[in-house]
């Protein structure tokens, strides 16, 4: 017992085993309490003398060890036998006892890793965790009923992951052509069919094809020309991963000397989530790059929690973003005569506001192997 010097022990010289235990205390402090049951009981407890806190406890007919968990777990402290002592210590992992208190056991991992694990662990558990040198284990050392919780969780998480195909199209559309179709966007106008909200240039709200034509809108514009899509790509998505798609939009601005050039601008969709036999409920983030008065890039971003019910179609009202047009007009044959063909012909600057619209389709790929 030299390793322990600074634990009390309380011996009994007798030492009954009994099966039938009855226990009353009242506002007692608890080494008091473990003091006067392991000499009622004919046992012999060590305990660590940073135990503190007061308990009142009447139990009847039970066993030493369930009259242990009720007068310790309340506390937080729990207990281990070894050869018929009884060791009973705080489950902090830094306390110099705590090995009097603890078990070690070797968890295999068969469809998840470590992280994953340690991820899905309340934060109150996950220092007794530690990773092996092998990534398909994981060691816990933690009292046995603590170990026990981590099991349970091990048990419920450690599965065949189900995977979803998530389709993922960037629309960019003009406003006004929307608007043409009765699409308004921030709109008090009560006669358009279809309203889409957003707020400083933010994402915000999901709209389920189901109840509204925008497929058939978008579809229109894109095979008139007046609307292109940016991105159109899959993503294959599994629990405890993420993945992400990108896309650029070329955007004019006009100079202080009147000059239009063209600047190339960022979009970045990031999911991730929890895929399920019917839907998946997914983590979405959007990073989107756009242009300050001062034309300076700045960026913006949107995290947002939706579930996706398999095939259907589901568009994410997006980012808004001003483009300038150099539009020239003239009389026909005059304004492209050379030399006196500008005094027939006029150039004129248009601002059009554009719309990113995600577009999301799910698809049940099943398990993972």
């Amino acid at each position: 017992m030299r390793s322990v010097k600074k634990i009390l022990l309380i011996i009994v010289l007798v030492s009954v085993l009994s099966f039938s235990v009855d226990v009353y205390f009242y506002q007692t402090d608890i080494r008091d309490a473990l003091s006067q049951f392991a000499m009622q009981e004919g046992i012999t407890i060590i305990y660590s003398p940073s135990l503190t806190g007061f308990i009142t406890i009447e139990l009847y007919n039970t066993t030493i060890e369930k009259a242990l968990d009720y007068m310790l777990l309340p506390l937080g402290y729990y207990w281990k036998k070894i050869d018929n002592i009884y060791f009973v210590g705080t489950a902090n992992p830094n306390d110099p006892n705590f090995s009097l208190i603890s078990n070690k056991y070797i968890i295999k991992l068969s469809y998840v890793t470590f992280e994953n694990v340690s991820n899905a662990l309340p934060n109150v558990l996950k220092n007794y965790i530690y990773p092996t040198a092998s990534k398909n284990e994981l060691l816990i050392n933690a009292p046995p009923k603590i170990a026990s919780q981590i099991a349970e969780i091990i048990n419920l998480i450690d599965k065949k992951s189900h995977i979803a195909e998530i389709k993922i199209k960037l629309y960019e559309i003009d406003e006004e052509d929307l608007r043409k179709f009765g699409v308004e966007f921030s709109s008090n106008d009560e006669t358009t069919t279809l309203k889409v909200s957003y707020n400083n240039n933010a994402l915000q709200l999901s709209l389920d094809l189901m109840d509204t034509n925008l497929f058939a809108i978008i579809s229109a514009l894109i095979s008139s020309g007046k609307a292109k899509i940016l991105t159109n790509g899959t993503i294959f998505l599994k629990a405890n991963e993420s993945a992400k798609i990108s896309a650029y939009t070329t955007i004019d601005f006009t100079l202080s000397n009147d000059k239009v050039i063209e600047k190339k601008l960022l979009n970045e969709i990031e999911i991730s989530g929890t895929v399920f036999v019917d839907h998946v409920s997914l983590n979405l983030t959007a990073r989107a790059e756009a242009l300050s008065p001062s034309n300076k890039t700045i960026g913006l971003t949107f995290s947002n929690s939706l579930d996706l019910k398999y095939n259907k179609h589901y568009y994410i009202a997006g980012l808004s973003f001003e483009t300038t047009n150099n539009i020239e007009s003239g009389i026909p044959g005059l304004k492209d005569l050379p030399i006196i063909g500008n005094l027939f012909k006029t150039n004129e600057i248009k601002n059009n506001k554009k719309i990113i619209i995600i577009s999301l389709e799910a698809k049940w790929a099943g398990d993972m192997k």
